[in-house]
């Protein structure tokens, strides 16, 4: 048996991880190329925040699905963080200045969520294949009795015809003890008529 998907295990959000270290303090001081200055986060948004949402989720038994992110834990933070990011908080007076309104910024978002989702959904079922747990019970369905234990086959026997197994039986040995009977007395009555014969005999001939 698997185990269930922990973020700590997932190679697309350790690489994620590492690739964020390595844009902040190596790549961005040594180099000016706008993809490592403004997208490079926007590219690894998804692929790192979700696994850890989706982990957080199954610490507080909100999850009972013990696999990797489904295509809905994608779409809708995807979404979510393109609406927020990129419409709402611009125009926010606090962050004005820190949040910008960038096309780009969606289509680096849907870039990740797209490579993260076939990552989730074809490649890391591969290396941890995937465990659902137990869907769980209604309460209709807990509130239902046990059934019954089955029955021997003695007890399913209906009492009425058990009673005419029983006549059918004495009347079978009754026919079988009148059977005995007559073959017992059949040899006993030729040897009577034999003796009659014999005794008859001879007082013909006196007469």
């Amino acid at each position: 048996m698997s185990k269930p998907y922990s973020c700590f295990r997932d190679p697309l959000f350790l690489g994620s991880v590492a690739l964020y270290a390595l844009n902040r303090w190596i790549l961005k001081p040594c180099t000016s190329i706008e993809l490592f200055h403004s997208y490079l986060n926007d590219l690894i948004c998804i692929p790192f925040w979700v696994p850890v949402l989706v982990s957080l989720l199954r610490c507080c038994r909100l999850r009972p699905d013990t696999g990797p992110p489904a295509g809905c834990e994608v779409l809708v933070p995807l979404v979510l963080w393109s609406i927020v990011f990129e419409i709402v908080l611009p125009r926010l007076g606090p962050f004005c200045g820190l949040a910008v309104a960038d096309p780009s910024d969606i289509f680096c978002y849907a870039a990740g969520a797209f490579v993260a989702a076939l990552h989730w959904r074809w490649l890391y079922p591969l290396i941890t294949p995937r465990v659902d747990a137990p869907a769980p019970r209604s309460v209709a369905e807990e509130e239902l009795p046990a059934p019954p234990p089955p029955q021997p086959r003695s007890a399913c026997i209906d009492p009425t015809a058990s009673r005419c197994v029983r006549r059918v039986r004495v009347r079978l040995n009754a026919c079988r003890m009148l059977q005995s009977n007559r073959s017992r007395r059949l040899p006993q009555a030729g040897r009577t008529s034999r003796r009659a014969r014999r005794e008859a005999g001879p007082r013909e001939i006196d007469k």
